[in-house]
């Protein structure tokens, strides 16, 4: 009998170190009761109770040493990509790495050098800007076009900016706006890369989490050749609210690029596993997959009363139904394309935090990303806060 999980349920975050509950004072405002905070992207619910009895074995036996990786953390993952993405990995290709910025950075030190140009698709997670600019690599955008119910790939642009980059960073699924990438969009990207010999680094954190009627296609899997010059990196923080863990995996075919990937790790200090990732790891891809499939559906609802609740109450405000991940991309352009009056308005008016888009590149400036892996009382809440801020 499938055990039924329990989405509904409210966990006071404000007594742990939360850092989207605990730690927003960037945001202009002290630590109160009165703020909701809706904007770092992890879930507010307690994960499968499987993988805190993998994490509980850990605390309970006492020693908490260097670990290193069994077999069945390799072997876990493997079954995964094989069950979910029909995509055979070899073990051999599997590299840990904790977190997948720390990848994305590692990459880029490895296969670039200063002042070589790095392709990225805007409005686009915001530590990719980082990650190039501090290594000092020249930012390129390829934005993407808002088309009245989905974002797409300017094709045009993409083309004629990779033949000067050395590097494309992919976010797929894509982080803020939502999109599920189709398999001839990636291919298209894809080829383009390869004609003109442009390493790829695909974030594919969030590529568990798609939503009915789409479907997650890891670009290594296109092809032989595709797979060859791209570095994947993915990880069971977005898809099982482990990212506590700082724990991922970059998967890597090619020997040469897969060999300067692990020494560039180890020059960075980057030679041991956490006790707890070596154990939720696994942990999470075998027992995770009903609990997220649960996930997924209650999210998916959260979804549909965000979409209705701003037709009928907050037609002013924007937002194209995500084909995955657990946020939405408000577009609030109409009530201010301020970021500073729309921010202040939703903080010190609505007493709500959700990010504010211009951060994720100018295309945007006036949207917000709002995070709905919640419980929907919180939701409820969420939204009420926001038609405050904007309707007082």
């Amino acid at each position: 009998m499938e055990v039924q999980y329990n989405f509904d349920q409210v966990v006071n975050r404000r007594q742990q170190q939360s850092k989207k509950w605990t730690a927003y004072q960037h945001f202009g405002v002290p630590v109160s009761d009165e703020i909701l905070p809706l904007w770092i992207a992890d879930m507010d619910f307690k994960c499968e109770p499987r993988i805190r009895q993998a994490l509980q074995a850990v605390v309970d036996y006492g020693i908490y040493g260097y670990d290193a990786p069994a077999d069945d953390f390799f072997s876990s993952f493997i079954d995964w990509q094989e069950q979910r993405n029909h995509w055979q990995v070899s073990s051999d290709f599997l590299v840990p790495v904790s977190g997948v910025v720390p990848g994305i950075c590692n990459a880029i030190r490895i296969l670039t050098q200063a002042g070589d140009r790095i392709l990225i698709q805007t409005p686009v997670y915001y530590p990719f800007f980082k990650a190039i600019e501090t290594n000092q690599r020249c930012l390129v955008e390829n934005p993407l076009i808002r088309k009245a119910d989905q974002y797409v790939i300017d094709f045009a642009d993409f083309e004629e900016k990779i033949k000067t980059c050395k590097m494309f960073i992919l976010c797929s699924p894509h982080n803020p706006v939502g999109r599920v990438w189709r398999v001839d969009e990636l291919q298209k990207m894809a080829e383009l890369c390869l004609k003109h010999g442009v390493i790829i680094v695909a974030d594919e954190i969030h590529s568990d989490l798609i939503f009915k009627g789409y479907k997650h296609t890891p670009l290594a899997s296109l092809s032989s050749a595709i797979d060859q010059q791209t570095i994947t990196l993915m990880a069971p923080s977005k898809s099982f609210n482990v990212a506590g863990l700082s724990q991922s995996v970059a998967i890597i075919a090619n020997p040469e690029i897969r060999q300067r990937f692990e020494e560039g790790l180890c020059s960075s200090g980057f030679m041991h596993m956490n006790s707890f990732a070596a154990a939720g790891f696994p942990a999470a891809y075998r027992y995770g997959g009903d609990w997220l499939d649960q996930a997924l559906t209650y999210i998916e609802a959260n979804v549909d009363y965000v979409l209705d609740y701003l037709t009928e109450r907050l037609p002013e405000v924007d937002a194209h139904r995500p084909e995955g991940t657990f946020l939405m991309w408000l577009d609030f352009t109409e009530v201010s394309r301020d970021p500073e009056v729309l921010m202040h308005r939703l903080i010190h008016q609505g007493k709500i935090i959700i990010e504010d888009g211009s951060i994720f590149g100018q295309q945007g400036r006036g949207f917000c990303r709002f995070n709905i892996a919640s419980p929907r009382s919180i939701i409820e809440e969420a939204m009420s806060r926001i038609e405050t801020a904007i309707h007082s």
